[in-house]
């Protein structure tokens, strides 16, 4: 959430603002060895003025269930100290055979503020409009799945160039919350 770097366009969108190149990278993960786990994604950021733009996409699961996101962001930097950015994202869930599909627009607002040197503190809204996921069923019960909507804030602490700390702290509005480290 502190971070300046790529993968701010997962996490805080305002870490790309601290990129000095234009910058792009893939992942793909798969747990328990299950291909019907596995995650894909892209991202790739490119620097202007003081600010920065960047795309990200990414897939989860296979052809019988699976979630896309697709995402477009704007990162400025306000000085040296201080980054924020905005960014839309595209969400999709398909469910296969008759099941059909669904699929709403989020956004996100990130902000990141350098406190010393070494310390960087960083914070994160994920949906702030509470999208639901699709509006009724074929037989027109009204379905009442939000995108879940995430308060988060961390901190970074850069004891050396090969020794970083992160924290962070994210709640849900719908469920307890969780601490990283």
């Amino acid at each position: 959430l502190a971070t300046a770097d790529l993968w701010g366009l997962r996490l805080n969108p305002a870490g790309i603002a601290g990129l000095k190149e234009t910058t792009a990278g893939l992942f793909f993960q798969q747990h328990f060895l299950s291909p019907d786990l596995s995650h894909q994604g892209l991202a790739a950021a490119i620097p202007v003025g003081n600010g920065a733009f960047g795309v990200s996409g990414d897939r989860f699961g296979y052809d019988l269930y699976n979630e896309t996101r697709v995402g477009l962001a704007y990162a400025m930097r306000f000085g040296d100290g201080l980054r924020a950015a905005v960014q839309l994202n595209h969400l999709g869930v398909r469910l296969g055979g008759n099941y059909g599909n669904t699929s709403a627009i989020t956004a996100e607002l990130g902000v990141q503020a350098r406190l010393t040197e070494a310390l960087w503190i960083g914070a994160h809204l994920y949906n702030p409009g509470r999208a639901q996921l699709g509006v009724a069923n074929d037989a027109g019960v009204p379905i009442e799945e939000r995108v879940p909507t995430l308060l988060r804030a961390g901190l970074a602490y850069t004891f050396s160039t090969k020794l970083l700390m992160t924290a962070e702290a994210e709640k849900d509005i719908d469920r307890a919350e969780r601490f990283r480290f």
